[in-house]
């Protein structure tokens, strides 16, 4: 019986493909993924994904699932507001010092102002409603878990940058 368990994890991580960065679709087309998570926002040759790419990987069976960060804010992404700035931005929106991510906000998004009008729920429906519409299979959905972090942010990510937001 854990023979049987440890092959079907094995067979389960074969089958599932995660690329976030310039993907390759043929590639992705020749390894025979069941799945692929990709970030909808960056697709093939640094462009976002076309309808036609999604048919090619979905033509030989392929679900293609979505990647959706809706614990934090990323300064590169398309939903990020420019004038927030250190004294202009949401009350939800928390600056913290992300070495590996540098341009990550942190989004507190329990926050009754997150639910407001314009607010982070707001954009994350837009781009779930974006994701929708390319016709993506899918979405996975990132740093649900962030709220754990919020009472000790500083344990995950360094001190809270007060200066920059």
């Amino acid at each position: 019986m854990v023979d049987l368990i440890i092959t079907l994890l094995v067979l389960s991580i074969i089958l599932v493909h995660i690329w976030y960065d310039n993907p390759r679709i043929e590639e992705l087309v020749g390894c025979y993924p069941k799945y692929v998570i990709v970030d909808s926002d960056y697709g093939p040759q640094d462009t976002s994904w076309s309808i036609e790419d999604l048919a090619m990987l979905k033509s030989i069976g392929v679900k293609v699932i979505a990647y959706l960060d809706i614990g934090f804010a990323e300064e590169w992404r398309g939903h990020w507001n420019s004038p927030w700035t250190k004294h202009n931005h949401p009350e939800w929106l928390v600056r913290v010092v992300y070495p590996e991510w540098p341009g990550e906000c942190f989004v507190k998004y329990w926050h009754i102002s997150a639910w407001r009008q314009g607010g982070w729920t707001d954009i994350m429906l837009n781009e779930l409603e974006k994701i929708i519409d390319m016709g993506f299979d899918g979405v996975m959905l990132d740093n649900v878990d962030s709220c754990m972090m919020w009472e000790g942010p500083e344990e995950w990510f360094g001190r809270i940058n007060s200066h920059s937001y």
